[in-house]
This record gives C-alpha cells, structure tokens and sequence, in this order.
C-alpha cells in the first residue's frame, strides 16, 4: 500500500526536469504530462481512501500546511533557479554579451561564500524562530529571496555582483528552509510529523524540479 504514492510523484517530477532535454512538445513529455492527469488524482483517491496511508492528505490540506508546503514549492523554486543561471552567467563566454568568461573552477569560488551564508545564517533563523515564532522567520526568509533577485537586476553584470546575489539570496533560503519543519510540526499530530515533514521536503524537491528546464 505505501508503495501506491512513488509511481505519482516520479512521473510529476520527470516530466518538470527532463522537459528541456527531451523537448516540451516531444511524445515522452506529453505522454508523462498526460499520465500525471491520471495517476495523481488516483494516488490522492487511494491514500484517501486506505486505512495506512503514506500521507495523510487531509492533514496536509490544513491551511497551516498547504501554505507552508506552497512556500516550500517557491522557495525550492527560487534557490534552484539562482543555482542553475549563476554559473552559466559566470562562465558563458564574454562574446555572448551577457558572459563573464569565467573558468569552472572560477564560477565555483565565486558561488561558495553564498553556500557559506547559508551555512551561517541558519542558526540564526533558529533563534529568530525562537523570538518570533516560524511563520515570521518563513516570510523574512521569503522576502530575502526576493531582494536577492531584485539586486540582480542591477548587479548581474559583473562576478563581483553575482557573488553578493547568491549570498542574498541563499541567506534567505537559510532562513525559509530552517523555519518550515517547525511549521510543519507544529500544525500536525505527534504521529503525522515525520509524514508531514517528508511531503514538506518532497514539495521543496517538486520546486526545484520545475526550476531546472
């Protein structure tokens, strides 16, 4: 019976992340777009319905949760996004007019002290939540993102640029990525926790799957 749930997310994010390779017109994208109409809704009815259900669909329908697990989609969504365009900003050729003719290993420098941000903003994140409660650190998170994107658009013209833009922006993700299990555990039974906290971490995984193409 738990084994009902695979089948319906593998197609959703096969068809999100294979979409650019295999052409979004092609027979394989339509065919697995046109099986997500069928086999989700049918994965839904089935945990609905059994009496040991992977997850507990009506518990992730409490608005607590279906708007942390929407967050969670955007936030995914926002940090793949930066991680994907980033680099090949950085390393497209100057010709292009939008390259900085940087080598691999170059673009990878200029990209860590936004992994290390991350790193040293989230234990922050932990005693904002603490202060102020997880939903305020969440929204702070969210619109940190945003500013790191709003700062692009003025700084993508040099490395120096896009090195401050991907510490803005991972520093936001810190903060909205730490705050949303205890969202998430605060909204839900004791025995739906680890459930719960798994479909949160399959919705973030969702959002960096529609951020790949």
């Amino acid at each position: 019976m738990r084994s009902a749930s695979a089948p319906a997310w593998s197609v959703c994010c096969s068809r999100t992340s294979k979409g650019a390779d295999w052409g979004w017109g092609s027979g394989a994208t339509l065919g697995l777009f046109a099986a997500t109409v069928v086999v989700l809704p049918a994965w839904g009815l089935w945990e609905l319905r059994t009496k040991e259900p992977l997850v507990d669909l009506r518990t992730t329908a409490r608005p607590r949760v279906l708007l942390t697990n929407i967050a969670s989609v955007f936030v995914g969504f926002g940090m793949y996004a930066s991680m994907l365009v980033m680099p090949q900003l950085l390393q497209f050729p100057e010709a292009t007019g939008h390259g900085l003719g940087q080598s691999m290993l170059a673009a990878g420098l200029w990209m860590a002290p936004g992994g290390i941000m991350m790193m040293f903003v989230s234990p922050l994140g932990g005693k904002l939540t603490d202060a102020r409660g997880p939903k305020f650190t969440l929204v702070c998170g969210v619109l940190v993102i945003a500013a790191g994107y709003g700062l692009s658009l003025a700084l993508m013209g040099s490395a120096w640029g896009l090195m401050l833009v991907g510490m803005v922006i991972n520093s936001g993700v810190g903060l909205a990525y730490g705050s949303m299990p205890a969202l998430i555990m605060g909204s839900v039974p004791l025995s739906e926790t680890a459930a719960a906290n798994g479909f949160n971490t399959l919705m973030r995984s969702l959002g960096t799957s529609v951020g790949a193409p």
